[in-house]
């Protein structure tokens, strides 16, 4: 099952019989549980990299409001195993990205559920004809005639009984 946002999302969700599409956001409470039931593991990767405070798209709402919620019903629906998208550098006194990432993760690991965060610096995909950050840094960076050496592996923080 995958949350997929109303109008105009279901169409990035794989053609796959395997992979049933649930309309909703992360604040429908009944779409989450929707989504959530009979699942092995959720994997909560939602970020945002800019808010905006009158369409309800903010930090605490995303990454720590929507993160507890979602974690609160996977415990309802003993669900086992949840998997946290997090971000390098998040700390309590950071940015209210950071800070709200970190609350997130403080949450999780607070659960009685088998967790694991992983924490990647930078994400690319396509963009869909847009300009955002990502792509910036992959033409910068990665695509550049001498591309910067990159690590094998991003910061994961597993829980001890995982």
């Amino acid at each position: 099952m995958v949350l997929t946002r109303p109008h105009g999302e279901a169409h990035r969700t794989p053609a796959d019989k395997r992979c049933t599409s649930v309309p909703g956001d992360v604040g429908n409470t009944e779409a989450v549980r929707r989504t959530l039931r009979d699942a092995d593991a959720v994997i909560y990767n939602i970020g945002i990299l800019r808010e905006y405070p009158s369409r309800g798209v903010t930090f605490r709402a995303l990454h720590y409001e929507g993160a507890r919620k979602t974690i609160d019903l996977a415990v309802e629906q003993n669900v086992r195993r949840f998997l946290l998208m997090s971000a390098n550098g998040v700390k309590a006194d950071g940015t209210p990205y950071q800070r709200t990432k970190f609350e997130a993760e403080q949450y999780l690991r607070a659960s009685p559920l088998l967790w694991t965060i992983f924490r990647p610096s930078v994400l690319f995909g396509d963009p869909r004809g847009r300009m955002e950050f990502a792509t910036q840094l992959y033409r910068d960076i990665v695509s550049a005639p001498l591309p910067l050496p990159l690590p094998s592996r991003f910061p994961a923080i597993r829980s001890p009984l995982s």
